[in-house]
């Protein structure tokens, strides 16, 4: 998963007899934020939050940077958790719960959880937040400042669009039953070595953990850097030794060979080919074979390759249909044991086979 750069607002605040003057608007970020990108307008308050420790009318302009989200925007629940943050600093709890009226309620352990510690571990979050921001710039961004234990979590919350409301699943809850007879049917029982493949932020890799027990292993590979902090932060929170966070490319796994017995992509496949990709010789030679390649070299013999992803028509061009991904994975040496189509509506689940 890619995030889209944005630049660093190096907003600074002045002060002036009251009423002071509005604050300027934010630079335009030079791309267009989406679903999974930071917001500009956050950013912007938070660098006046850190800044409001020594000048307190810094929280006006984070109030104003955050405005127009709490006016209309009540899907991006971090902004509005910020927003409210900047009340309960201000000493307006009346406008802090009326902010939280405004978000998700089902996330509201993401505000409980981060937000009502006291002002300086919070401010110590988005210190920590805003150099991870920095350093993904690419730009110089000095000495680390101190990183809480927490970080990780902070910093997906602060950009993952539907990252908030997983942080009760990413802690030792029961497993959904749909969830524990899929585990099952894919070969992730007790001793399994499983790798996780895209895992994200750990949607199967924290449920596999538990399927396989401790003496089991997962590996959850990321191409992102951030994903595979996160799960290493998870894993040790809830005393999972046996995950282990590996960075991949987009044409290696990064796993050594005969190392796994099951490698599941869940919603992976998309990102290698659609339907109209496959029909391109080229591109099946330069992206999905060195990929497929890779994972049929960690698979041991007998090893199953387990793909979760959309049920699309074939005719779909920008989509994958399960018929264009059991012929991709044939061609690589793969064989099809069967297919589940009851594991949740409008996707299947294809289980695949390495023969000996």
């Amino acid at each position: 998963m890619v995030r889209l750069a944005l630049p660093l607002l190096l907003l600074l605040g002045c002060t002036s007899p009251p009423p002071p003057p509005a604050p300027p608007a934010p630079p335009a970020p030079t791309v267009q934020p989406e679903g999974l990108a930071w917001s500009a307008e956050a950013l912007w308050a938070e660098r006046a939050l850190l800044r409001s420790v020594e000048d307190p009318s810094a929280l006006g302009e984070a109030r104003h940077a955050l405005s127009e989200v709490v006016a209309r925007s009540p899907y991006r629940t971090f902004d509005l958790h910020l927003a409210a943050f900047v009340e309960r600093l201000a000493g307006r709890p009346d406008a802090e719960q009326a902010i939280l009226a405004r978000a998700d309620p089902d996330r509201a352990s993401v505000y409980a959880w981060f937000f009502t510690r006291p002002a300086p571990e919070v401010l110590a979050l988005i210190r920590a937040h805003l150099h991870l921001v920095c350093v993904e710039q690419g730009t110089d961004c000095g000495p680390p400042p101190p990183m809480p234990e927490d970080t990780p979590a902070f910093e997906q919350i602060a950009w993952l669009s539907h990252g908030a409301d997983r942080l009760a699943q990413w802690t030792g809850r029961p497993e959904a039953p749909p969830l524990t007879q899929l585990l099952a049917e894919i070969g992730a029982v007790p001793g399994a070595r499983v790798a996780d493949v895209g895992a994200g932020e750990g949607w199967f890799t924290f449920p596999i953990a538990r399927a396989v027990g401790p003496q089991g292993k997962v590996y959850a590979t990321e191409i992102d850097p951030s994903f595979l902090r996160m799960i290493r932060f998870i894993a040790e929170r809830e005393g999972l030794a046996q995950v282990e966070a590996v960075l991949q490319t987009e044409a290696d796994i990064g796993l050594p060979e005969s190392s796994v017995d099951v490698v599941l992509l869940c919603e992976v496949f998309k990102a290698i080919a659609t339907n109209a990709q496959a029909g391109d010789p080229a591109h099946v030679e330069a992206r999905v074979r060195p990929f497929l390649d890779s994972v049929h070299r960690a698979l041991a013999p007998g090893g199953r390759l387990v793909v979760i992803d959309h049920d699309s028509p074939a005719d779909a061009p920008r989509a994958l249909a399960p018929a264009t991904i059991r012929a991709l994975a044939e061609a690589h040496g793969f064989r099809l044991v069967r297919a589940l189509d009851d594991y949740r509506p409008m996707q299947v689940v294809l289980i695949f086979e390495r023969p000996g």
